[in-house]
């Protein structure tokens, strides 16, 4: 699960450059940078 968690922080934190930097609908559908509660709720589930 540590290993998932930390996965998942680097998935968000790519995500927030990416949409900082120059946002890529492909890479990412939903805009990770705005609904950032969402994607958190969304990756953890069990962490509510």
């Amino acid at each position: 699960r540590r290993r998932y968690a930390l996965i998942l922080r680097k998935q968000n934190k790519l995500a927030k450059r990416e949409a900082q930097g120059m946002t890529t609908p492909g890479s990412a559908p939903c805009p990770a940078g705005i609904p950032a509660g969402q994607g958190a709720e969304l990756g953890h589930p069990s962490r509510r």
